[in-house]
This record gives C-alpha cells, structure tokens and sequence, in this order.
C-alpha cells in the first residue's frame, strides 16, 4: 500500500485536542462522545464492545457476563498465514480459538488430508524457548499457589520439511482432552516459495573472529571490512534471494557495523551478527519521530525508506543464529559478573525458571543509566563518550577533555566501592565520593550524550516484515524497532536483555496489522510494547495509528512491562488483542502509559486468557508517566486519554503493589498539565488474586486497588483470595481501599467475595450521590464607593498571640495551637533561641539582636510515607505547628524564610492557604515577612517550612468586624475596578450518609469554562474576580471526600452535579482599562521547531479581574491560558508556558494579550524568537512528468535530468548505471547519509560500452539542516531522507556499424556479438551459428579465430566436469563417427561430446578408451575383475555360446563365454564345433591348453595344433595311447 493511501486511512483517527474538552476531527462520536474506530476494528468483539462503550455502562449492573467460553460454536475462524511467515520448506499458520474453547485442549493439524501433528506438540519444536519456560511455569505455580492458573491455549502451527514451489492445503480442528475433535475443520491453502538464489556473506569477503568488546585501528579495520562485505552481499542479492550469515566454527562471530536492507530478501541469520564496539561504525542520526530533538544510532541491521511513495517491501529475517549487540556488560544490577566480558547465562535464576539452565539459562546485565553507562556499559558507553568529545564551546575548543570523560566510569566504580551501590552518580551529576566534587559535565549533556545508544534491528516505512526465529541479544538501546510500517509478523523470537537499560524487546510503533506470537523475551524494559508518536508533532507528521495488533502464545519475563501501550501515546493506540500468554517477574504485566503532555488515545483493547507471576502491579493505565532518560523536547499536546478496556480471565498470583491502577492523574490547580479527566469505559471479567501485597506497606496511591479518575467502569469477578504475610503483619490486607475521583463504578459477582473487601466504600462508589434539592443562590456583592456615613470602617481584634516561648511550649494545645515534634528529634523538637548577631544579608523587617525566635527541631514536615517531605501537602510526622480555627479570622506568622526555601499554611481539606517562596539564590538573603492565612471555623490549619528548619518570631489571631454599620446580607464591595466583583452562592447541604462531602463550582462565561474552584466544605462561597455587567453561569458540583491520599485539590469521587444559576453582575459593562504594574515585559527562550517557551509578568496581583491570557503567534490566536491553569495565579509574579504553533525556521512575532470576563484587554510588547528549521522527514519528490535525458557525446553519456523538489532543499543526487551506484571516491552511500553523486542536475558518465543498452537512474536526497549542521543544545546529527525509486531512462545500444556474426579476417574467420569479437579472452568460447547449423570452437590462441581439426575441453559445471569435442577441417563440431589414424571415435549426435567408456550407439553398446576416447579393438579390458574383448568397440562373445578368438599379443587363444557376458573363460572345457567338432579347455589364464594336462580327474592330452581333447587310441611322439571315449582321461 502506498504510504500516502494508508495514512489517508489513518488521518481518521487523529485528535485534535482543546482544553478542557477532547475533539476528534473528522471521526462520528459514539454515544458517550468517544471517537468510533471503523476500519480499525479487526480484533474487537464488537458485541462486547458496544456494551462498554455505551453511556450507560457503569451505571448499573450487568444481566450477565460479556464474555463466556462456555457457549457457541465450537469451530475455529480466521485461519491464515500470516504475512511472509512462509518459504521454500515451512509454512506457519495461526487462527482464532471458537467461541467455546472452555473444553478445548488442543489442535489437529492435517496437511493434504493427513493428520501432521497438534498444536501443542508442534509448539514444543518450534518455540522451544516459550514452550520450556511455560510448562516449568506451571510446574512451579503449580504447588506454589493458591490460584489456579490460567493455562493459555496454543493455536499456531508451523508444517516443516516442505517441498518448494508447492501448494499445500490445511485444515485445523479443536479437539478436547480425551482427543475428540469439535466443530468443522477449516481449510487454508498455501504454496511455499521457490528455492531461493542464495547470497553467503563468506563469498564476498566476510570474515569471522571473536566477538570484540573494545577497539583498535586493527579491529576497526577488520570490521569496516566486514561491514562493506555484509552489504556486498546485501547488494547483491537478487529479488527472492536470500542472504545468509553462517555459523561459524569455534564460537566465532561476524563483528559489523550499521547495515542496510533492501526491499524483497530474506537474510537468514544462522551465526552471529555481533555489532561493533566502535559506536563511529554506526551512523547517528536516527530519530524515534521526525520532529525528535534527540537522536540516536542506527542499529546492526536497518530498513527504512524516507520515500513516501516507496516504501521498502517483503523483508525476512529468519534463521536460528544472534543478533548481539554488544551494549552492556554482564552483571545483576550493581553488581558485575566476573570481569563483565565473561558469560553469565544461567547464573541467576527466579522462581518458576526451569531447572535446565545448561541450554535454556539466562544471561544477565548492568542496569545502566545517564551515569553508569560510562562504567557499565560497552558500545552504549562509547557512543556516550564519543557524544561527549564532540561538543564544543562557542569559540569551537572542546567542551570536555579526553581526560575527563575516560574518567568518568571511576565516579562510578568508586561509587560502588564505597557502599556496593550507585546512589551519589545516579542522577545526570557525578560526584567523587571521597572528595564531594562535582566533575563538571553540565546535565543536559550527560542526558543528551546517554540518548545517542544504538539498537539493534530497525525498520521504518516497510510492507510486509516477517521476523523469525532468530535471537536478539544485548542491545545498547531497544532490540527491535519496527516504526510506521504495516504487515508485521513475528514468530519465535528470543529477546535476551534484562537489565540493560531501555532493552525494550519487541517495539511496533505507528504500526499496523500486526501478528506477534510464539515470542520468548526476558527484556531491561518493555517486552512487547507500541506506541503512536508524542504531542502536537504526532500531527503534524501525520503519522499512522498504531492499530490491529494480535499478540500471544508469547512468554513475556523480566522489564518494566509485559504488553505495553505507550508513553507514545500521541496519535491513537487501538484495536489490540492481547491473549494466551505467561508472564513472570514483570514489574507491570499490563501497562498502559502517557505522559501529561503526549496526548492521544489508548482504546479497544482486549486482554485474555494469561497468567501472571511475581509482577509489581498487574494493571497500569497511568497518564503521569515521564521518561527520566528522555532528551526531546516536543510541543504539548492535551493529555491522553484511555477508554474501552477489555480484560478476561486472568490469573495473578504474587503482586508487590497494586492489583489494578487507574490513575487519570488530575490536578488542575497545583499542575496545569494534569487537567480533569478519566480513564472510562473498563472492563474485568474472571480475574483472580492471590499473594497480594508482598511490599507489606502500600506504595502506590494507598492501595492495592487504585482507581483514582476512573468512570464507567465493571469488575465482575474481580477476585483476591489472599494476601502476602507482610500485608498481614502491617494490616494493609484490605481490597477496594483506595478510590478518588471516580463515579459510575460497579462491582460484581464475585468481587464481593475478595478477602477483606471495604465493602463500605465499594457500596458508597455504586450507590453514588443523590441530590435532593438542586437550587444554587446567587447574590451580586453590592460595589460602594466608601463607607456609609454611621459606619466606623472595618475593625480588627486581636483574639489570641503566641511568643517563641508559648510556641515552644504548646506540645499541649494551647488557644487552638499545637507544636506536633518526633520523639527522637535530634534538637528535642521546637526551641526557643535568641538573635546572637545582626542580619546584614536579610530583606525585610530584620530581627534586632538579643530578639527570641523559636526553632523547629531538625526532623522536617513529612507526608504520610514517612519518606517524602511535606510540600504543599498535610504532614503526619516530624515538626510542624497547627491550628484549630474555633472561628473565622486571620491568622498572622512572622517567620524567616532562608534562600530558596519555602514556608507553607495548608488546611485540613489539603487546600494550599500560604505558599511563600524566598527566590534569592542559595546561600544569600534571608526574608523576613509576615505572611498571612484567612482561616475559617471548624478547620485544622497546617504550619510547616519545607527545605529548611522553621524560624517563628510570633503569630498572632485576630478577628475583622464591619464597625457599626448596619449588618447586610452581603457585605459591600469597594468600587474600584480593578479589584474586580463578587457573587455568593449558596445552596443547601446534600445528605450522603456517613460519607463526607464537599463542593466545587465551575464558572461559565458564553458557555465557555474559564474558572474553577474546589475543594468548599460548607454551602456558600464567594466568587471573586468577576466583571461588571457581564453574564455568569456557575455549576455546582458535590463529590465525596476521598482521603486525601494523594494530594490533590480537585473534585473527588461520585462527582455529581448539584445545580446551577445564572446571574449578570450589575452595572454597565465593564470597560475599565486593566492596571498592569510597571516594567510588564514578555519573553521567549528555548525555541525548537513549533514551539518556544514563554514567560510574562503576571497581572493578576494588580488587577483581580483577570481572567486569564491569550497567546497569539505571528498573528493568530493558539492557545488561551485561564487562571486556573496557572499554579498559585493570585500571587504568582511571572507566567510561564510553552508557546506552541510556531512556525518552523523563521522568526515569529508572539503576542500576550490579557483579558477579563468584560472583554478588557491588556496588549503586552511583543517577543520575537527564531525557531529551528522546520523537520523533514520526507525525501524529495519529482513531478510525475520528470524526467532524465541520455546523450551520447564522443563515447561519453551526459544525463540531464528535471529537478526534485522538497520541503527544505535538494541538497544531491545520486547517479545509477545499470543498478550499480556512481561513487566518488572516499564516499559511501547509504539511505541516511548525505554522501552523493553530484550537486547539479546534469552528469556525465564515461567508459560506457555504447554497443550495449544501458539505464540511469537519478535518486534525490535532501538538506536538512539537522543532518548537516548544529543549533543550541540540539547539537546532534539527524539521517538525509532520498528517494527509493527515482526517474529513470535507457539509453538503447549503437546499431549502426556494428559487427555481428561471422567475419572474415586476413583470411581467417572470427565471431562477433553486439561489435565485439568473441573468444579472445581465457581458452576461447563455443558459438553456435544458426545460419550453417554449427557449433564453433572460437581459438583464444589463434585471437579468437575458429579453431579446425582440432580437440577441445569445454567446461560444463564446476572445474570437474566437461566434455572433449571435436572440431573438423571447416571447424564445424563433430557429431556421429569420426575415424582417423589414430582409430575410430563417436561424438554425441546432440551435444558432440567425445564417447568414452561405453555408450550405447544405435541399440548396442560401445567401449571407447577412458581418456583417448578411441573405440576399443582387438584388445582385452578388465572389468569388475574379469576380462572381456573388444572388436571395433563392441564387447564380442555376448551371444549363442561364446566365442574363440585369438590374440596376438599374448599368442594364445581363448574363449569368450556368453555364459559370462562374453567374459573369458578360465578353467573351463569348451565344445567347439569345428573341425568336425572337438574339445577343448583353457586353463586358469583363460588360455586354450595344448600337450599333456594333468588334474585330479586324471591325464590328457590336447593336440598342440587344434587344441582338441584326445579320445580313443592316439600315437604321440611315436607311442600309441588309449583315452577313454567320453571323457578323454587317458587309460
């Protein structure tokens, strides 16, 4: 599919995020204003689905269950091959298990008709690795837990052993235990691929040796070599060939670096492929998106294409060899093994691991991290180093010495040394231990430096990917990466990374249909994991959804997540079945993650069938994620958003922290980027828990079922059946404990029946909030221009005052205050001290000397964990003051707040009242002021400083009443604009039972929210910072308390809307200017491509109508900031926030404009910034109607050609004669790098042979500015985009003059084809000319002339075959019989080939000599130990009785015996019927015996003439002798 086409079709799904709303452009909205996801839906239950997705889900029970593999058909559906997953010898094939698959126990698989095997059996062979650690999974859990274990069904099979080039057809059916089969039987048919042209790496100069951990100029070498090798091969391979990496002998590998695929080849990896430890042999300039600003190395083996209209298609890797990649040295932690080069598989092993750890042992690795890697890793740690060395100061000196970076690994070993730990290096800083320094390298370089790690395998923009078999090995970075493509399959593949930092496994990001089954991978990060791009950019690149997405019959061990959806969340995660398969000791089995400010969705999951073990948390959906490693910076986009979540049938047993967290982190007041949202429309079905709690103390969120910003959501069976020992000892073994900002919640089935549910709180989330009586009140506060003539004015009355020594002494609550110490504080908790010296370097109301002040003890203000010190929130432990307000009044503090501490007030709603903040750099000014708290009756007030120890003077309460003027209903305002108006509202309690609740109310202007309050306990409130004349609609809301665990100001649970009313503040309308203070100014830093980072004085301080900000670039209106989303608006000094929507690599004009509820505004000065050049991550383009010109000038070519356009600039192109690249010298092309051919749009090419045709091909590559050149702190490379296809032309050989045929020179003849003489090179050539009906011999020894009368070897295969031809008086090839002086000879009638031995001429057989080739003739031949003899080649004495003859050579005769196949007879009497008839005999030697023989018989004798037997009376030699008539013994 063009790439263009398939983004059409995903461009749907994009979303265009507002605040405070999600918009989905372009998409229909289903009932509960969710985008639909049509053409994306392969893998979702639709029926089940809908259901979820429906509005009402949540709201009340469910009639049954929405899944039940009890009922239905029984027949399998969606059988298929998946793509490429089939070759010459092996066809794979997966499919769905039927409806009813509760009785389902495996598979047969017939093959034309055959029974081939079982799934299960199959499974065993061809995913060893997943199908060892399975069963011995079970084995172990088995008898060490209570739950019982999900067992996952296999429904794959792969048929080995196959023909190629042959159809074959399968069916598969479900059969149960006791191997009936169910259901109908579904049939596929599938041909296997032709035997592919095969393209050995050793061919082309690959060499193989050890695998190198470090580098010299001799290693380097040798790696270059092999790298240009590799890709010799590579390059060579032709359309359907197969390039193959072999195993090589005693262990050793094949050291490369960077390569790079082509479209339609298989590399079958059957050695290992170990990546260079020189990080220089792999270029950098790979970026995770195009609008990245962090950059990384390509991997060992890449595919990409940067052509939009071409992207590389039908890739394999196959093969049972290694892709190494050399990243990380071998350790458990901290903890190195051995000298960190020496293997240590099988040395560690968990719970449930098989005991065969000879052939199925783990390797393990370093954690490594922005510090360690310098000490831990090895190619991670070079290309860090080689980061390092590269930077420059402005004046272009370097940045950082030789010396300094090869000395930060000892930090790190020293680090080690001093406790076995990491703990003072591990975060962007390395610090001596001994000595305390700091070594300098600045933060943002350490992060930067640590980002440029190579993986391993990489594909970008490919068609149809399988990915088979092989293992992937200690990846610097990630493992397999697989971006924006499409047709995925991966089978069997062994992912070996854990602990290696970000060793993700198997990565598909922006991908689509993509099948992931049979997988082995214990992983340093996610073991399956998409994504979709990150914020604004995912957008502005168009880049695809990550859809259609079936995993499973995997086992998944190790890593922070099992199937892991994000952080990339930014253009949409959907239509993901994830089912059937094992997970153990992984930190999060199902983890779904976005950062506040990707955006995007995570929708239509579905989760089935699997079984956990020893996980930190089971469920994660979580959009608070951060990347502490990430060095990009990208343009915000709103956050995420999670919804229809399917999960059935799951077995956990062992959970450290959390069974199920949903966390839609929501703080709109303390953190803008978190604004209100829910993660809605889950469901669980079947999920089963045992052994939870086994951290003891809860550590996430307070509770091992966290559902914090949870809606429309069902557990129906959501079962824990135990809990861990230390759960028990600390009392923490209670479900359901933890629930805030949820509503529409229903609990179900069996998940009443989890062990120690708090049943109270589950009934109080179903039952909700009933409101009775809806009415809100609105009073307008009246504005006066002074008081009322009888009025004295407002009064204040001191009610209550605390000195250093009341504070000190108020361990017992004294007038509502209380001094809350540690037992064991060191300084024995507050105490007085007196001002020894005068201040010379504090600001404000300076302390005299001898002044008594009192101290917080030194054990700080902590939260409830013990751990983290209170900022902002209610404290537990530790030294802090509080106040219990009996009425309403001010309470007053004069404290001193040492340089960049902080001083806080905060109430028992966790409400922040005072947050002060001494901005003065470290070490300099103190301040001393009097901060102030409005405190209101029935209210617990917090008093704590954060960073530094508490220095109190006094505090003071006091109490304000209006004078004497006459009481009224709401209280006057004054006059003056700027101080903005007033509205109270009141409504009445709403009832709830034993649950507390409380209030917020959102503030409307022209249907558009502009403000928000929460966190009001009683039933009125007044809202401020309104504008005359002007219409407000203000919706309250009433939600349950919650507690407070997780310090958030914003409405909780069961958020319900009480009512609401509209009123219009009186008065004309408000035009009164806006009261800026002086110097208002605004700036813009940090410029990227999109986006800046803004900064301006805030207004709000001066003006209290204020409503909020709005943000132009270059004249258009981007982004309206309210006050809500600024932290601590009231007081705060400065705003700061991104300035998105720029436009990329000019200068923008941005203008802050503030704004009331009135429509006043306040102008400030504009700001300019350049941002950087925009992003391209296209390669040029030519016009359909380009083209290239070819004309031949004095034997040379020049090519013309129409320029490419592009979204920067053409930067090259390059220049291809018949496929093979015109190189200048010392350059190399690649599809990242920005070598080329020439600059210009002409070429000429020379040393053509013009008698023959020949095609150009023009390719165009780009500029882009960050692959050439460097800006700020973005100082890193990005990869040139170049067209695949290009334009081409051929150019059609010379006719004219040119030679062909026989010609005829200086008398001899010669052979020409295309202009060229032929047979002058080697021996010479054979031609056949059709005219004369000949073959010809053309003599490389005559110049090329046709050889006559004459013998001639002609090779026909390898250097041990070939044939003897002759070529006659006129040079034509000889055929039939030949006889010369030499004798007679036989030349094939077809081929001409000479005969030797026997050959078969007419019917009857020949002899010819082995190496003459003449035909045998009266001469004898062994054969097989007999003699035979031949006459004019033919073996004689084959037919009647035999023969005699009589040979000359040895002057004897003999007989040959037809008995014997015309073999000479030996020992043996013959009757010949000659001579009248007579016998004779020949001896041992086969010769005819003459004169007297004797034997054991007795005597005879055989005339010396004939050879006759004697018989009768015969006279020899003159005696006369008697033989007997018969049988000739002599008497």
């Amino acid at each position: 599919m063009r790439r263009s086409l398939k983004k059409m079709m995903a461009v749907g799904l994009t979303a265009a995020m507002t605040v405070g709303s999600i918009s989905f452009q372009g998409l229909s909205v289903n009932a509960a204003g969710l985008p639909t996801t049509d053409g994306h839906n392969k893998y979702v239950n639709s029926e089940v689905f809908n259901v979820i997705s429906d509005d009402s889900f949540g709201t009340k029970e469910l009639e049954n269950p929405l899944f039940d593999k009890t009922t239905g058909s029984s027949d399998i559906s969606n059988l298929q091959v998946p793509t490429l997953a089939y070759d010459d010898t092996s066809i794979a094939l997966v499919w769905d298990k039927p409806e009813k698959y509760d009785n389902v126990a495996d598979y047969n698989v017939y093959v034309n008709g055959t029974l081939d095997g079982t799934a299960r059996k199959n499974y065993e062979e061809n995913a060893k690795w997943a199908d060892t650690y399975m069963k011995s999974f079970y084995e172990y859990y088995e008898t060490n837990s209570d739950v019982d274990m999900v067992n996952v069904d296999i429904h794959s099979y792969r048929a080995t052993g196959l023909t190629p080039d042959t159809e074959y057809t399968f069916k598969v059916v479900a059969v149960d235990k006791d191997g009936k089969e169910l259901g109908t039987a579904k049939e596929i048919s599938q041909k296997t691929t032709v035997k592919p042209e095969e393209f050995n790496i050793l061919d082309y100069g690959a060499v193989a040796t050890e695998g190198y951990t470090s580098y010299n100029d001799e290693v380097n070498a040798l790696v270059e070599k092999n790298t240009k090798a590799i890709q010799a091969a590579i390059d060579a391979c032709t359309p359907g060939g197969k390039v193959v990496i072999p195993q090589a002998e005693d262990g050793k590998v094949f050291v490369s670096g960077a390569l790079w695929l082509k479209s339609d080849i298989t590399v079958e990896l059957d050695g290992t492929l170990w990546a260079s430890p020189n990080s220089d042999h792999f270029e950098i300039g790979f970026l995770m998106y195009p609008f990245y600003t962090d950059t990384r190395g390509w991997g060992l083996l890449n595919a990409t294409s940067a052509d939009e209209n071409a992207p590389l298609e039908n890739i394999r890797i196959t093969g049972n060899g290694t892709l190494y990649g050399n990243g990380w040295k071998y350790g458990a932690g901290d903890k190195m093994y051995e000298d960190g080069y020496t293997s240590n598989a099988g040395v560690n092993t968990q719970a449930g691991d098989p005991s065969d750890t000879e052939n199925y042992g783990l390797p393990r690795y370093m954690g490594g991290s922005n510090t360690k890697v310098y000490y831990y890793g090895i190619q991670a740690a070079d290309s860090a180093k080689k980061y390092l060395t590269n930077l420059t100061n402005e004046d272009g000196s370097r940045k950082y010495s030789d010396e300094l970076i090869d000395s930060l690994s000892g930090y790190i070993e020293k680090d080690l040394a001093d406790n076995g730990k990491v703990d003072k290096n591990g975060k962007d800083k390395f610090i001596d231990v001994e000595t305390g320094n700091n070594a300098g390298i600045e933060k943002a370089d350490i992060t930067n430096a640590y980002a440029t790690r190579s993986s391993l395998l990489i594909m970008r923009n490919v068609s149809n990917v399988y990915v088979g078999d092989i293992t992937v090995e200690n990846p610097a970075n990630h493992s397999v990466n697989i971006l924006d493509s499409r047709n995925i399959s991966t089978e069997n593949v062994k992912v070996f990374s854990y602990d290696g930092n970000n060793g993700d496994g198997l990565g598909f990001g922006c991908s689509q249909n993509v099948i992931c089954w049979n997988n082995f991978t214990d992983t340093g990060d996610d073991n399956l994991g998409f994504g979709a791009s990150v914020g604004e950019g995912a957008r502005d690149c168009n880049i695809q959804t990550n859809s259609e997405i079936w995993m499973f019959n995997n086992f998944l061990r190790e890593g922070h997540g099992g199937l892991a959806a994000g952080s990339h969340t930014g253009n949409g995660i959907q239509d993901v079945l994830f089912e059937d398969t094992v997970m153990n000791h992984i930190d999060m089995a199902f983890r779904f993650k976005s950062a506040p400010t990707n955006g995007g969705f995570i929708a239509n999951i579905t989760m089935r069938d699997c079984a956990v073990a020893d996980t930190n948390q089971a469920w994660v959906l979580t959009t608070s994620y951060s990347d502490p490693n990430s060095a990009s910076t990208t343009e915000f986009a709103e956050i995420g958003k999670f919804y229809n979540f399917a999960s059935y049938n799951v077995s956990v047993y062992g959970v450290q922290y959390n069974t199920v967290q949903v966390l839609a982190d929501v703080d709109p007041v303390s953190n803008p980027q978190k604004p209100w949202h829910t993660h809605s429309h889950l469901y669980f079905q079947d999920i089963t828990f045992g052994n939870v709690g086994t951290n003891g103390g809860f550590k996430n969120k307070n509770g091992w079922e966290s559902l914090i910003g949870c809606e429309n959501s069902v557990f129906y069976n959501f079962k824990t059946v135990s809990y861990a020992k230390k759960a028990v000892d600390k009392k923490t073994d209670k479900t359901w404990n933890n629930m805030q900002y949820c509503k529409d919640i229903v609990f179900q089935g069996t998940t009443w029946d989890s062990v120690n549910n708090c049943t109270d709180k589950m009934q109080n989330m179903m039952s909700g909030i009933t409101v009775k009586d809806s009415t809100v009140k609105a009073e307008v506060v009246p504005a006066v221009t002074e008081p009322d003539s009888g009025s004295t004015g407002e009064e204040t009355t001191v009610k209550a005052e605390w000195d250093a020594a009341a504070i000190a002494a108020a361990t017992t609550t004294a007038n509502g205050l209380t001094a809350h110490a540690d037992a064991n504080d060191a300084n024995g908790g507050w105490k007085t001290a007196t001002v020894a010296k005068a201040d010379t370097t504090g600001e404000g109301a300076v302390w005299q000397v001898g002044t008594e002040y009192v101290v917080a003890g030194k054990t700080r203000a902590m939260d409830s964990d013990g751990k983290t010190q209170s900022k902002g929130t209610i404290p537990v432990s530790g030294c802090f003051l509080t106040y219990e307000a009996a009425e309403d009044g001010v309470l007053s503090i004069d404290q001193k707040t040492l340089a960049t501490k902080r001083f806080y007030v905060v109430d028992s709603d966790g409400k922040v009242v005072v947050d002060y903040q001494n901005t003065n750099e470290r070490d300099t000014a103190a301040k001393y002021e009097t901060l102030t708290a409005q405190v209101q009756a029935g209210k617990t007030y917090y008093i704590y400083a954060n960073g530094a120890t508490a220095n109190i003077l006094k505090i003071t309460f006091a109490t304000k009443t209006a004078g004497t003027a006459a009481p009224t209903a709401v209280q006057a305002q004054t006059a003056k604009a700027s101080d903005g108006r007033q509205v109270k509202l009141s409504w009445n309690a709403v009832e709830n039972g034993a649950e507390e609740v409380f209030y917020g109310v959102d503030t409307y202007v022209n249907g558009e929210k502009v403000d928000i309050t929460d966190g009001i306990t009683g039933t009125e409130t007044i809202m401020d910072r309104l504008s005359s004349g002007v219409t407000y609609t203000f919706k309250v809301y009433v939600s349950e308390k919650g507690d407070n665990a997780n310090s958030m100001s914003v409405t909780g649970q069961n958020k319900t809307l009480l009512g609401e009313v509209t009123v219009t503040v009186d008065g004309e309308k408000d035009t009164a200017d806006i009261e800026a203070p002086e110097n208002v100014t605004s700036e813009l830093a940090s410029a990227v491509y999109t986006h800046a980072q803004g900064t301006w004085t805030a207004i709000s301080l001066s003006d209290a109508r204020i409503r909020g900000y709005k943000i132009y670039a270059n004249g258009k209106l981007v982004n309206t900031v309210y006050n809500y989303q600024i932290p601590k608006f009231a007081t705060a000094e400065t705003v700061s926030k991104q300035i998105g929507r720029l436009t990329p690599g000019t200068e923008n004009t941005v203008e802050i404009v503030a704004f009331t509820d009135a429509g006043v505004e306040y102008k400030y000065p504009q700001a300019q910034i350049t941002t950087l050049g925009s992003y391209d991550y296209k390669a040029p383009v030519f016009a359909e109607n380009a083209k290239v010109t070819a004309e031949v000038k004095d034997n040379d070519v020049v090519l013309t050609w129409t320029a490419a356009t592009d979204d920067t600039a053409v930067g090259g192109y390059r220049v291809y004669v018949d496929g093979t690249p015109v190189v200048p010298e010392g350059k190399d092309f690649n599809p990242v790098n920005g070598d080329y051919t020439t600059a210009e749009t002409t070429y000429t090419v020379t040393g053509l042979d013009l008698t023959k045709d020949h095609t150009f091909t023009i390719q165009a590559g780009d500029t882009w500015w960050k692959a050439a050149q460097t800006m700020g702190t973005y100082d890193k490379m990005a990869g040139f985009n170049w067209t695949v296809e290009g334009i081409s032309t051929t150019l059609e050989a010379k006719h004219e003059e040119v030679k062909e045929g026989f010609v005829e020179e200086d008398g001899r003849l010669f052979w020409y084809e295309n202009g060229v003489k032929q047979g002058t090179e080697g021996r010479g050539k054979e031609i056949y000319d059709p005219a004369s009906d000949a073959w010809y011999w053309l003599d490389a020894e005559q110049g090329g002339t046709i050889a006559k009368s004459k013998d001639v070897y002609l090779a026909t295969g390898d250097e041990n075959e070939g044939k003897w031809v002759r070529y006659d008086e006129n040079g034509h090839m000889v055929k039939g019989w030949d006889t010369t002086e030499a004798g007679t000879y036989y030349f094939d009638l077809i081929t001409g080939e000479m005969a030797k031995n026997v050959v078969s001429v007419d019917g009857t057989d020949y002899r010819f000599n082995d190496i003459t080739g003449i035909a045998l003739n009266l001469e004898f031949v062994t054969e097989d130990g007999k003699n035979f003899w031949y006459e004019g080649g033919i073996k004689q004495g084959t037919e009647g009785r035999g023969k005699e003859i009589y040979d000359p050579e040895s002057d004897a005769w003999y007989w040959l015996d037809a008995v014997q196949d015309g073999a000479v007879a030996t020992a043996k009497d013959v009757y010949l019927d000659v001579d009248g008839g007579k016998w004779v005999r020949y001896d041992e030697a086969g010769h005819m015996v003459k004169g007297w023989d004797t034997t054991a018989k007795g005597i005879y004798y055989f005339d010396l003439i004939t050879g006759a037997m004697a018989k009768g009376t015969v006279t020899i030699d003159g005696t006369s002798f008697t033989f007997d008539e018969i049988t000739g013994i002599r008497q």
